[in-house]
């Protein structure tokens, strides 16, 4: 691309970069440089223009439409700090060489942000010399996972994979040649995701001048990485949604209509809802198909599917819709439900037409429905707008589909692996597949899910010796690697976790338990880990860390190295607490089924009774 070559050559005072670099290698090898990023990169940016100015909507699914026409200016919030716009961060990153996590709940408009933002640098070019590389997260195989961070984007963005071009590139990034977009990290397989946090974190000690920016649902881990300001997406107001509907292309009586609800006070009646712009757009597809809106996320959904599996709404008015199968609306979500976690279950999000076909009839097979596997792919697609053609590729029109499906799978589950299965939503609980299996079924995730948890917590409670270093060790080892703390009043800060420890299965059962109203588990965490006289011996023990950092605060790693100090804190004491809000809840718990139970068999007999 001419466009690549013309920025660098420009040099002028806005461009540190291209400036730096051509007074550090000199002019003969500073003009190899720019021929080199020519050829290397050009091809990148003219894909990614292609492929982030146009976009299919949950509405305008067939033809892709300008992003420009549909993109809404996002507002984000970090530290308390007054909002930031969206071109305030383009300014940062581009002329301060700053670096964000972009941190946002689902359909809040990240992905659009970030294909918005590529476009913006593209056409910056001239005045930045920053070169943005454009990666979706999804599309990243595992290989290419497991390299090196800066070998990954090299190998995702370059026309030339040689060695030599991989040097000059490290020279780029070194010298702030690039800006690095990745959209969608938290989509990244659990198995590759550590490291690739890792690396992610690292990236702006080793290219400080070098720019970059990940969009994720809500990750601690993420959130926490060094070197990156994490800015969170704002809910939308009441008009920056209406700006969102307005853009879409839809019937204009029935948009007006919506419109003149959000003003009357649908919008405060349902914020929750619709402050978020992939649900608003849902909202409006249902609008005339249901005039209540429901409180819980997996009851709106539910509304969703109902809406989509029978009618259409379009420029041309309401008509039920044609299907290439016979299936009612149970049989064609029993299927769907199937596939759906199936594809859950293996990350997947967008597949091949061969693998689409074989995941289709497995699910298929599963249900043991007479159903042809191409007949219900094109149901998903063109009758229910479930899924969307994307290039050579199909995906879900939004994950969101995906994980209620999924919730709605394990909720009709009734085999043996149940607790195994929750076990992994569990650890994906930025997603909402949880939080609306909980919603739907919250009784049964108590019963078949909470109750044997709690019984294999306090199993292990049982095993641990309060007064026994290595055992108090071992237990809170099992439960954080690490904990954050303050070094003035003992408090925790925060408790940080993995996919090995505890706290992902803890986390879920105070939320499912708090929702049956049985009582919180974790509250013990709330009480100081430092008793008033341990806070001198934690200063002292991490005294010099304290002072490089000139932080009011430690980290304490759960090790056995530190098996000393850590029975010094409240820990043990803290595991007594954790076994007894364990044993209340499993009472409570065992209580309520009882009744339940009792009240059951009553009404049993009753029906059973002879006559």
């Amino acid at each position: 691309m001419d466009a690549i070559a013309a920025a660098i050559e420009l040099g002028t005072a806005t461009a540190p970069s291209a400036m730096s670099l051509l007074k550090t290698v000199g002019k003969d090898k500073y003009n190899k440089f720019v021929a080199t990023y020519t050829n290397i990169f050009q091809d990148h940016v003219s894909v990614t223009m292609r492929r982030c100015a146009k976009i299919k909507t949950l509405i305008q699914r067939d033809v892709p439409v300008s992003i420009d026409s549909q993109y809404v200016n996002l507002l984000f919030s970090s530290g308390g700090e007054l909002s930031l716009k969206d071109q305030d961060v383009l300014q940062k990153m581009l002329f301060e060489s700053s670096s964000f996590v972009v941190s946002g709940l689902a359909g809040c408009g990240k992905s659009m942000f970030m294909k918005w933002a590529a476009l913006r640098m593209i056409e910056a070019l001239p005045n930045t010399q920053k070169i943005p590389l454009f990666v979706e997260a999804r599309e990243i195989d595992g290989a290419t996972l497991s390299l090196p961070f800066d070998q990954m984007i090299f190998k995702k963005t370059s026309s030339d994979g040689s060695n030599a071009n991989f040097e000059q590139f490290r020279v780029g990034l070194v010298q702030g040649m690039f800006a690095v977009l990745i959209d969608g990290l938290d989509e990244v397989p659990l198995k590759y995701r550590d490291g690739v946090l890792a690396e992610v974190s690292d990236f702006q000690r080793r290219f400080p001048h070098s720019s970059l920016i990940c969009s994720t649902r809500p990750d601690r881990k993420l959130e926490s990485a060094t070197g990156l300001t994490t800015i969170h997406v704002d809910s939308m107001s009441l008009d920056q949604i209406k700006r969102v509907i307005q853009n879409i292309g839809f019937d204009e009586v029935k948009k007006k209509g919506f419109i003149i609800a959000l003003e009357d006070g649908l919008y405060e009646e349902h914020k929750s809802f619709l402050s978020n712009p992939l649900l608003a757009t849902i909202m409006l597809i249902t609008f005339d198909f249901s005039v209540s809106v429901p409180s819980k996320l997996s009851l709106f959904y539910s509304q969703v599917y109902e809406s989509l599996f029978y009618k259409h709404d379009s420029s041309k008015g309401v008509y039920v819709r044609e299907h290439y199968t016979d299936l009612d609306i149970d049989e064609f979500e029993q299927v769907f439900r199937t596939f759906c976690f199936q594809t859950y279950a293996t990350q997947k999000l967008s597949f091949e037409t061969a693998d689409l076909m074989s995941l289709m009839r497995t699910s298929i097979e599963q249900c043991r429905v007479n159903v042809k596997a191409d007949s219900f792919i094109k149901d998903c697609i063109k009758s229910t707008s479930l899924l969307q053609e994307d290039g050579l590729f199909v995906s879900f029109v939004h994950r969101s589909f995906q994980e209620y499906f999924c919730a709605r799978f394990l909720m009709q589950y009734t085999g043996a692996e149940y607790k195994n299965l929750v076990d992994g939503l569990v650890l994906r609980l930025v997603d909402n597949a949880f939080l609306m299996l909980c919603q739907m079924s919250g009784e049964d995730v108590l019963r078949r899910w909470a109750l044997p948890k709690i019984e294999e917590y306090i199993s292990r409670t049982n095993l641990v010796d309060a007064s026994e270093p290595s055992q108090v060790v071992e237990f809170i080892k099992d439960l954080t690697p690490s904990i954050d703390l303050s070094i003035q009043t003992g408090e925790c800060l925060a408790i940080a976790h993995d996919k090995k420890g505890l706290v992902p299965s803890l986390v879920a059962l105070d939320r499912v338990l708090s929702q049956e109203g049985v009582g919180a588990i974790l509250s013990f965490l709330s009480a100081p880990l430092l008793p008033a006289e341990g806070v001198n011996g934690v200063k002292k023990a991490f005294a010099e860390a304290v002072e490089e950092s000139g932080e009011d605060q430690c980290t304490l790693y759960t090790s056995k190295l530190n098996a000393e100090w850590i029975m010094e804190t409240s820990l043990p004491n803290m595991i007594s607490l954790f076994r007894k809000s364990l044993l209340e809840a499993r009472s409570e718990i065992e209580m309520r089924f009882d009744r339940t139970d009792h009240f059951a068999k009553h009404i049993g007999n009753m029906f059973t009774r002879p006559s």
